[in-house]
């Protein structure tokens, strides 16, 4: 889940997307994102709490099922709300995430109406825009990584930032999986959007040249020789900077957003600072070398094992 802040006035009145921060909900983790009127949000989400907490809920079920008896008396509200049209007439819409840490069950929702249904692709929520939609189709594919699929997002607000009067950063990124929720640093995060400005600059031009047949071949394989070696470097810089974000428990721990490549040899340089192997060759070696101190230290502990179980005869 992803959000920007975003609001937006009409005199005393404010139309506005709900930060997402997770909130302990009964025995529950939960996020609830909506666009619409601030304070009728605020004080749903804060009644949600209010409920689940009393029930001291355990399952992910008892969010959507609280919730969608309680959206119709919701929306009447809107209908009597005293706020002007130009609030009203937007679709007030909810995303919403639950999990669960006794059985490690999560689920992420969207509003339809009276209804949540399971998010299974993308879902938009303030920034629905036929713009916005368009880029989020096409960045959307089914079998794109979580973390392409967090990228994907951030490339939306990037353009909403600097296509909307009222959607600015921060930009705030909550991952959602088996083993919880948790949100990402602003650090990284800026490291993210800073990388996806630079790469689109070059390919764009790229693309435009691909696309070009007034560019002879000859000229279209230099262009294209030039970006790959250019793209190449910019990638090695990008993953220097953002291992100098992260710490060893960072790559230890994991998480559904990996931040540092994968299947390459990774250290601790100068100043305690995380590095990584560009080198293919060198790479190769050094996980040869893990592998084969992996299997020497298995082989001792089975030695180990056995030698105690003759003492023990």
């Amino acid at each position: 889940m992803l959000h920007a802040d975003s609001e937006e006035n009409f005199g005393s009145f404010r139309r506005a997307v709900q930060k997402i921060v997770p909130q302990r909900m009964g025995n529950l983790d939960v996020i609830v994102a909506g666009s619409g009127i601030g304070q009728l949000i605020e004080g749903f989400t804060a009644k949600l709490k209010e409920r689940l907490d009393s029930d001291q809920s355990t399952a992910i079920e008892d969010v959507k099922h609280l919730m969608e008896r309680r959206l119709p008396a919701f929306y009447r509200q809107v209908a009597d709300h005293p706020a002007p049209d130009e609030i009203k007439q937007h679709e007030h819409k909810f995303i919403v995430a639950a999990y669960s840490k006794s059985d490690k069950k999560y689920e992420i929702w969207a509003s339809r109406s009276t209804a949540l249904v399971p998010v299974t692709s993308y879902e938009l929520a303030g920034v629905e825009d036929v713009l916005y939609d368009h880029i989020a189709q096409r960045m959307f594919t089914p079998k794109m990584t979580f973390h392409q699929a967090v990228l994907a997002g951030l490339y939306l607000f990037t353009i909403a930032e600097s296509t909307s009067t009222y959607i600015r950063t921060p930009i705030h990124v909550a991952a959602v999986s088996e083993a919880g929720i948790s949100m990402d640093k602003q650090e990284y995060i800026q490291v993210m959007l800073d990388h996806l400005r630079c790469y689109e600059r070059d390919i764009n031009r790229v693309f435009l040249a691909c696309a070009d047949t007034s560019i002879p071949v000859h000229k279209l394989q230099d262009i294209l020789s030039d970006f790959s070696p250019n793209a190449a470097q910019m990638h090695r810089d990008h993953i220097d900077g953002m291992m100098n974000t992260l710490d060893w428990k960072d790559v230890m721990n994991g998480g559904p957003i990996i931040k540092h490549p994968i299947g390459v040899p990774i250290g601790i340089g100068s100043g305690m600072r995380m590095t990584v192997q560009h080198d293919a060759e060198k790479a190769k070696q050094e996980m040869q070398r893990i592998k084969e101190a992996r299997e020497w230290a298995e082989s001792m502990k089975k030695r180990s094992k056995a030698q105690k179980s003759e003492d023990q005869q």
